[in-house]
């Protein structure tokens, strides 16, 4: 039986979307299942021939022509061969929302017969759906909610997203299957850490990310015993606005900017920090979260990220997207001691370590799949209605 899982980029520019995929997919779990047999779809960009290689599977990867006129993607090429490669006993799973690959699989499922997955990644909780909201809407009308409607199953992070897509899509079975981290290497080298303390923000550099109210509430609660950095691949130019208000705010000492991490660089960057934030306006289920706790780092984040049991657990700071709750959150952080520090951080350890391995999530995704082919009876993550 093939799989035949679609993204849009099978690189590092899909982000926490492409990790998610590189991880699942290239778990034991799914080597040793009956959906070993594996193809990637997507569009080629400037990253797309090397870090697609490190996909389990075949990769079938298309040209965008005029990428700046051809937002949606269309691609009759891409159309083509996946038409003439899927088949009805395949399984389809879709990593996107919003562009032509929506298309392409409603009406490739009406013609083929076969069974078709899609993950939402948070696109359709209500920060997502105002953030080009008219496009959206005409688009959706359209076409997302008769591809969705289709879907033999829909795949959300966590409760709050399960919650979003039904009051969208009513009648469709959803399943929850949260994301996965992979544990640190005992091997990796230990970094000399200097006597600033470094608060982490690591992930894209988009106004959704909640960057610019950080920066502002850095500067109201500077300490001098800490440092901000701040890592990940600009979009929509935001790096510059964000540059420009540190300069404002004479930050320049205490706020650095990295750019993007990846593979060993992002092992060490996290390695040698004492403490994560994500002041996100939106999320899924955030992957940079779950790889700080894998790092025992305490965390700082907003219910939006969707991981209320780390409030729980005390292995999370709460903080919402306003300038005075992250104020507040970073006096609660620089007034901590070593050893609260320290075991914050090893609860979220401890969280991933029990909840969150790939392992346990590839065998969740295989256990749907195994579901929508009809071979065995409901999981019990799978709802109905």
């Amino acid at each position: 039986m093939r799989l035949h899982i679609i993204n849009p980029f099978l690189s590092r520019n899909g982000g926490g979307i492409f990790a998610v995929i590189n991880d699942l997919y290239s778990t034991k779990a799914f080597h040793c299942s009956p959906y070993s047999n594996m193809t990637f779809w997507g569009y080629k960009d400037d990253y797309s021939d090397i870090d697609s290689e490190k996909l389990p599977g075949k990769k079938n990867l298309f040209q965008n022509k005029k990428p700046i006129i051809n937002k949606f993607f269309y691609s009759r090429q891409f159309r083509k061969e996946l038409y003439n490669s899927v088949n009805r006993n395949n399984v389809i799973h879709l990593h996107s929302l919003w562009i032509y690959t929506s298309v392409l699989t409603f009406k490739l499922q009406h013609s083929k017969g076969s069974k078709k997955v899609i993950s939402t990644h948070g696109m359709l909780d209500q920060w997502a759906l105002n953030n080009g909201k008219l496009k959206k809407q005409i688009f959706f009308s359209l076409f997302e909610k008769k591809n969705l409607q289709s879907a033999h199953c829909i795949h959300a992070l966590c409760e709050e997203e399960y919650l979003q897509i039904r009051r969208l899509i009513p009648k469709v079975p959803i399943a929850i299957i949260p994301n996965g981290v992979n544990l640190p290497s005992k091997s990796l080298k230990t970094i000399s850490k200097t006597s600033k303390k470094t608060l982490l923000y690591l992930g894209r550099i988009h106004p959704k990310k909640g960057l610019e109210n950080l920066i502002i509430s850095w500067a109201s609660k500077n300490d001098s015993s800490w440092n901000l950095v701040i890592a990940g691949p600009d979009e929509d130019n935001h790096q510059k606005l964000l540059m420009k208000l540190i300069r404002k705010l004479n930050l320049q000492s205490s706020v650095k900017i990295v750019g993007p991490h990846f593979g060993m660089q992002k092992q060490l960057l996290f390695k040698s920090a004492d403490a994560f934030i994500l002041p996100s306006f939106s999320e899924g289920l955030p992957m940079s979260i779950l790889e700080a706790w894998s790092y025992q780092l305490p965390v700082l984040m907003t219910p939006e990220c969707n991981l209320k049991e780390g409030f729980e657990i005390n292995a999370a700071i709460y903080i919402e997207t306003n300038t005075k709750s992250i104020s507040n959150g970073l006096e609660t952080l620089f007034a901590m001691g070593e050893d609260q520090l320290l075991n914050m951080g090893n609860n979220g350890f401890e969280l991933v370590k029990e909840k969150y391995t790939w392992e346990a999530v590839g065998n969740k995704m295989i256990g749907l799949y195994d579901w929508v082919c009809g071979k065995i009876e409901k999981p019990s993550f799978v709802y109905l209605k």
